[in-house]
């Protein structure tokens, strides 16, 4: 996990594998990444969608070596992740509409139930964080429960679609060799947690455990 006491050790150890930050992170760059500039690494002459990297100021920790920060935008990921971004919001607009009217019913009536069962509704994804804004307050249709959505975050987290931050202690490396790494790490873990999960090995039909056996170690080759 890219936590900071890990992302020291790897530091500390010299290793520099490529590493994505977390949204939280991403967020704080926002400035810079809407600013520039952007230079494209891989054009759309390769067939694939191109890709842009942007570099913010490099960091040293004490004792240990420089750590180079890269921003990176996909194309292909600022089509794809509008979508599925889109979806959730859908649904905790939906979720908070059908709550907002069970409150107007009175089917909740105390406040801090009111409060938690409000969150609830909005969900945990953390790019919907401070989307919403629940408030208690009478108004003149008899609503106390107030629903805002802010354009300002909204428009925030439309800027941070497609956009990653990588971070890493290899100091050699061309503006685009960050992403393609970061992009065969991505598809190592995908397959690691395909071999995790036993639905290619099911249903076994063998009634000897060495066949059993032998059935498993297939469909893990496989």
């Amino acid at each position: 996990m890219a936590t900071e006491a890990n992302l020291r050790e790897l530091r500390r150890t010299k290793r520099g594998d490529p590493c994505g930050s977390r949204r939280a992170v991403v967020g704080r760059h926002l400035p810079i990444i809407r600013s520039g500039p952007w230079t494209v690494v891989r054009s759309s002459a390769t067939e694939q969608p191109p890709i842009e990297v942007h570099g913010p100021p490099s960091i040293t920790a004490t004792d240990e070596p420089t750590e180079r920060w890269l921003s990176c935008r996909s194309a292909g990921c600022r089509l794809g992740e509008p979508q599925m971004y889109d979806g959730r919001l859908t649904k905790a607009r939906q979720r908070v509409a059908k709550f907002r009217q069970q409150v107007v019913v009175g089917t909740f009536t105390t406040p801090h139930v009111i409060r938690a069962k409000a969150k609830k509704a909005v969900g945990r994804p953390h790019d919907l964080r401070g989307i919403f804004t629940l408030g208690l307050r009478r108004a003149n249709d008899g609503q106390p429960l107030h629903v805002a959505e802010s354009a300002t975050a909204l428009q925030d987290e439309r800027d941070l679609q497609g956009v990653y931050l990588l971070r890493t202690t290899v100091a050699d490396l061309t503006p685009g060799d960050p992403w393609a790494m970061y992009m065969l790490l991505t598809r190592g873990e995908a397959a690691f947690r395909r071999l995790k999960t036993d639905s290619p090995i099911r249903p076994i039909y063998q009634h000897e455990g060495n066949r059993g056996d032998a059935q498993v170690l297939f469909a893990v080759l496989a």
